[in-house]
């Protein structure tokens, strides 16, 4: 579960760069139809509601980032630890009682 979570969040800022990079280009386009004001008006326009979605995917993975995977990776280190501890108590006290 850590490792996927660890990959989704990977795969999610990859994707964001490349968003970005996607971005750079409609900007790129609608310099050429400078001239065209529906064209450039409609191509920014349309890179501004791009942006706010890379905006909110950018916090999605953010979010993820500190929220799921730094509770996963605690829950990880602490609480299986002690159910690991726990579960060895457990077979040292069934041995002594079998004795």
């Amino acid at each position: 579960m850590s490792r996927t979570c660890n990959t989704v969040i990977t795969t999610g800022k990859s994707f964001v760069l490349e968003f970005q990079k996607f971005l750079k280009c409609i900007y790129d386009v609608r310099e050429l139809f400078s001239s065209d004001e529906i064209a450039y008006k409609s191509l920014a326009k349309f890179g501004e509601y791009l942006r706010e979605i890379q905006s909110l995917f950018s916090s999605l993975i953010e979010q993820t980032t500190h929220s799921v995977l730094r509770t996963l990776t605690r829950m990880l280190k602490e609480d299986i630890r002690k159910v690991k501890d726990q579960g060895k108590m457990f077979e040292r006290l069934s041995n002594d009682y079998d004795i």
